[in-house]
């Protein structure tokens, strides 16, 4: 009963007899045992990830919307009857993306392992200025045994930011001005002009 399957439950018919007839009948004796068998499964096999030790690098734009799914992971459990939660130990800074269980095989009676699919999505604004990359470590935990996986979010920054003037606190704007005192035809003696940038 060791190999996993999706079966539980056998019964086992046992007849015991004698081939010696009884003292006072011509016929043989003999009796019927019925014998049931319940396989418990005692959740010996770790979950693994499909895509094993291997690091994941993902790029992502910085201006991914919220509730974008970023990564589909598989997860694997030779006990069948495994429930399995997911999440990110480590790296999720704000509390920027989370990882949940998307969908299972649980619902199919014939199956001879247990199959996940995990999803990592977007919760929270990104912003490349602030941080670059998010160095995240995903578990897989079915009550007993774990499994990670390391898994690294890289942004690309985009042109979100308008361009601005960086004025004097206090100050709505600025004043520049010239003067040259070099002689010219028509313009002789000294003259002067201003750039004045307000808003």
């Amino acid at each position: 009963f060791g190999k996993e399957t999706s079966r539980t439950w056998y019964r086992l018919f046992i007849t015991a007899y004698n081939d010696v007839p009884a003292w006072n009948s011509v016929i043989q004796n003999s009796q019927d045992f019925q014998f049931d068998i319940q396989v418990i499964s005692i959740n010996d096999k770790q979950p693994i990830f499909n895509n094993g030790s291997t690091a994941i690098n993902v790029f992502i734009d910085e201006t991914t919307v919220i509730g974008t799914n970023i990564l589909n992971l598989t997860i694997t459990d030779l006990d069948i009857d495994t429930n399995l939660n997911l999440g990110i130990f480590n790296g999720n800074i704000r509390n920027t993306f989370i990882f949940t269980l998307f969908a299972d095989n649980s619902a199919n009676s014939t199956r001879t392992q247990y199959e996940a699919i995990g999803q990592l999505k977007l919760v929270a604004p990104l912003d490349f200025e602030l941080i670059q990359d998010y160095r995240l470590i995903l578990f897989a935990f079915d009550t007993k045994n774990i499994a990670t996986i390391n898994v690294t979010v890289n942004l690309y920054p985009q042109n979100t930011k308008a361009p601005y003037f960086d004025l004097m606190p206090g100050y709505t704007s600025y004043q520049y001005e010239v003067v040259d005192e070099t002689s010219y035809p028509k313009l002789d003696g000294h003259f002067s002009f201003c750039l004045i940038l307000q808003w």
